[in-house]
Parts: C-alpha cells; sequence; structure tokens
C-alpha cells in the first residue's frame, strides 16, 4: 500500500519563522540539549520505541515518521529506533538516561510505565520526563472465544475462575490491566484469574487459535478487532465502556454497560485503564526544543493525510490529547494506582 504523503502544511513554528527572519532562530531554533547555543534540531531525531517490530508501537511510529520530518521541518530526518525489552522498561531506561538531549521521544503508555516505579527502584521515572502528546486514547477490549457461550458481565463473572487469560507477558499492559479488573471493580477476587504469558500479541493470539487461552485483553479496540477478525470462534466480546466504540465496531462486538449486574464501578476501570499511546522527552529537554516538539506533534495529529494513511493501515487516530492532557493522565493514574488494593497487586507483579 502507498502511504500518502505529508500535507506540508506550515506550522505555527515555520509560520513565526516567516514572519520574524533572522530573529527566528530564539523561537525555533532554540539551544539543544548540548548546548553551546546550537539551532534546534541540529541532528536527526529519534523516535524510541521500546518494543519489537511489528507492533502497535512500532505502526504508529512507522506511519507517523514522514509527517514528524514534514512538521518539525529544516530538512530534519526522524527515525524509528526499537529498543526492546522488560516489557518496554528498557527502552525508557535508555531515553530516560539521556538527560538533556532534545533530539530522541519515547513512545510508550502510563499503563505499562507507571505499576512498576510505584513498588520498586526503576531506572526510570516517567513523571520526570516531559510529556509531548498521545497520540492515540482508546478503551481496552477483551477478545472472548466465542463457543464459550458468555453473553453478559456477569456471566463473564460467574465464569473468571475457569478462563485462561493470555497476555503479551508478565508486567505487560495486558497483565496489569487485566488485574486491575479485579482490584477496580471487586467483581470477582484476583485470586481467581488464571493467565498465560506470552512474549506478544502475535503469540497471545496463535496461543487463543491453538486453544491455549479463552480470553485476553488487548490494548486498543482496533487492534482487539482485529484479533477477533483473525480468529475463526474468537470476537472482539467487551469494550471498557465506550458507546462510541462499540457502535464502530457494532457488527463485532457485545458490549458491556457500566452498570450489568450491579458493577457500577466499570466506568471507572475504564477510565483508567484507556490505552494511551504517548510520546515523552528525556528529563531536562530545554523548553525551546520541547515546545517544538510540542508544536509538531500537535501538527501531525491534525494533518489529514496522516489520520487517513494511520485508518487505511487499520490504525486510527483516536481520541489525541496535548502534553497537558498526558500530565493530566499520569498525575491520575499515579493518585489511583497508589492506592493500597491495587499497590498490592502492582507489588505481587513487580516488587
Amino acid at each position: 500500500m502507498t502511504q500518502k504523503q505529508p500535507s506540508g502544511r506550515t506550522n505555527r513554528r515555520q509560520f513565526l519563522a516567516g514572519i520574524a527572519g533572522g530573529t527566528s532562530v530564539a523561537l525555533a531554533g532554540c539551544s539543544g540539549g548540548g548546548g553551546g547555543g546550537e539551532s534546534y534540531p541540529s541532528e536527526a531525531v529519534e523516535l524510541v520505541v521500546p518494543f519489537a517490530t511489528g507492533g502497535g508501537f512500532d505502526a504508529y511510529a512507522r506511519i507517523s515518521q514522514s509527517y514528524w520530518e514534514v512538521h518539525i521541518g529544516d530538512d530534519t530526518t526522524v527515525s524509528v529506533v526499537n529498543v526492546e525489552g522488560a516489557g518496554g522498561r528498557t527502552g525508557a531506561t535508555d531515553v530516560y538516561s539521556d538527560s538533556g538531549n532534545p533530539h530522541r521521544m519515547l513512545f510508550w503508555s502510563p499503563s505499562a510505565a507507571l505499576p512498576p516505579q510505584l513498588v520498586r527502584d526503576t531506572p526510570y521515572d516517567i513523571m520526570e520526563m516531559p510529556p509531548i502528546g498521545a497520540m492515540v486514547r482508546d478503551p481496552n477490549a477483551m477478545v472472548l472465544r466465542s463457543d464459550l457461550g458468555i453473553e453478559s458481565f456477569g456471566e463473564f463473572v460467574d465464569s473468571v475462575g475457569d478462563l485462561r487469560f493470555g497476555t503479551q507477558g508478565v508486567g505487560s499492559a495486558a497483565h496489569t490491566v487485566t488485574l486491575m479488573l479485579s482490584a477496580i471493580t471487586g467483581a470477582f477476587p484476583v485470586e481467581d484469574l488464571n493467565f498465560v504469558h506470552y512474549s506478544g500479541t502475535s503469540e497471545a493470539q496463535a496461543g487463543m487459535a491453538r486453544g491455549e487461552i479463552d480470553a485476553m485483553i488487548v490494548g486498543t479496540v482496533s487492534s482487539a478487532a482485529d484479533v477477533g477478525r483473525a480468529l475463526d470462534g474468537a470476537e472482539l466480546f467487551c469494550v471498557f465502556s465506550d458507546p462510541e466504540a462499540g457502535e464502530r465496531y457494532a457488527d463485532q462486538t457485545r458490549l458491556f454497560s457500566t452498570d450489568v449486574s450491579g458493577v457500577d464501578s466499570l466506568d471507572r476501570y475504564a477510565e483508567l485503564t484507556q490505552f494511551v499511546r504517548m510520546l515523552v522527552a528525556p528529563p531536562e529537554v530545554p523548553e525551546g526544543p520541547l515546545e517544538t516538539l510540542r508544536e509538531a506533534f500537535s501538527a501531525v495529529v491534525e494533518d489529514e493525510a496522516f489520520i487517513e494513511a494511520a485508518a487505511d493501515q487499520g490504525r486510527p487516530v483516536t481520541n489525541p490529547g496535548d502534553h497537558e492532557a498526558v500530565a493530566t493522565i499520569l498525575e491520575g493514574r499515579r493518585e489511583v494506582y497508589s492506592q493500597d488494593a491495587l499497590l498490592s497487586v502492582f507489588e505481587e507483579t513487580f516488587g
């Protein structure tokens, strides 16, 4: 499939450069992480994906790559670099340790970043990494074997102890948010959950095809729908709990409402486990380059050519948010994740 070309829309930084002439360096060409008054960007920019090639983060990064180049401007090269390992923590540590370098960005999720650092010392602190924006904010969704005959959340709760849940690995986002379904809703004890851990989504999907697992929570509705379509005998069973998402996938979704079977906290669960694909910078990046990255990000996610190209590849740009939205999400989740009920879950998983 031929990727659509960026629209080439002039972003705010380029507009300011055009009207301010040589003085625009003070706005758009702020000194980089190396200091010395260099204009920014002074070298290629790396978009670090802390996972292997082929996953959702990698797909969004590679689709957006050329649009980043257009909207950062100045003939800047943007490269996608995969630094995989430890559920994303290896790549996060790599970017975090490059303090002050404005030529690197990390593409990760709060649900994977926060829990480990709340219960043990980690070589990164996501709260010290200034946010750039959220490319996608999408509800979690569950894929379930259709031959189980489960038709409601109440029936799901009654069957939990008999189900085998697939994850992308110990401590992965799928593992964490499945544990949180118990901790937040209180609908069933966490001890009832039986996990089968794989090394990634494709491996878990293959496990479901082989009959090794019965259910898996997948990070976004679109990814879950892909799994449901790919597997005979599996379907997108539950979207937590976004009616609009349910309408988008109405032909393959049975949508649990937030008050089914008296579980009135499903809406809270949905809010706290919404899958966020966020971009952050290393700590102590100067304000000028950081603002350039934030403006470029806003231009990318508003670029109609990018939105269409992503949609064509099954990667919709759903409900993006700016750096302030990401900061609010991180602060809110840190507060909630710090509750005793969840800390005990995270301690068991990551401690």
